[in-house]
């Protein structure tokens, strides 16, 4: 008897270190992985400084946007970024948000979706930029959202994991197009402007 009760101080003691661990972690529990364009990506946002995915408004609509560049001048001159950007009204876990029209109100819930894409040469040429939306005539996009959370934390800010998948095509020349396969999980930032 002796000996179980600073042992059982002992494993509360790490039990407890453990989870300080856990909240202190340089990541946190944001993510965006799939690919879009034929482009993979598998991003977790740091707790600090890099926000790849962050949730920009949740009311009265829910707008949340992924953005990454890329630039290594060892390997390439050239430098590349993308922003993908979602507007849902009201996402509840189960529900499918179908999506043929940009901002249009008869489209189930998906408010807007659009995914600009920059590139460039070098960094002294200018940009090419293309912007990609749904288009009604063509094949849909599907937003699913999985699951919705709520942080304690944040101050109860909403937590909303999902996938897209789909098709968006060039605004300009609907020859154009990216498919997406996407999976996420975001969330707002209250200090982030």
């Amino acid at each position: 008897m002796k000996y179980l009760l600073p042992l059982l101080f002992g494993l509360i003691f790490l039990s407890c270190s453990d989870k300080n661990e856990a909240l202190t972690s340089d990541r946190d529990d944001t993510y965006f992985f799939g690919q879009i364009a034929g482009d993979s990506y598998d991003v977790k946002n740091d707790r600090i400084t890099d926000k790849y995915i962050k949730t920009i408004q949740e009311l009265p609509i829910y707008k949340f946007v992924f953005q990454h560049s890329i630039y290594e001048p060892t390997i390439s001159p050239e430098k590349s970024s993308i922003v993908l950007a979602v507007d849902i009204l009201d996402p509840a876990p189960g529900k499918n948000y179908n999506f043929r029209k940009g901002t249009s109100q008869d489209n189930d819930g998906l408010i807007g979706i659009s995914c600009e894409t920059v590139m460039k040469a070098d960094l002294n040429s200018p940009d090419y930029k293309r912007n990609y939306i749904p288009n009604i005539n063509r094949e849909k996009i599907v937003a699913t959202i999985e699951k919705v959370d709520f942080t304690i934390l944040d101050n109860g800010v909403k937590i909303v994991e999902g996938t897209i998948k789909g098709t968006l095509y060039n605004a300009f020349d609907n020859r154009d197009s990216i498919k997406m396969d996407v999976h996420f999980r975001t969330k707002y930032y209250e200090n982030e402007k």
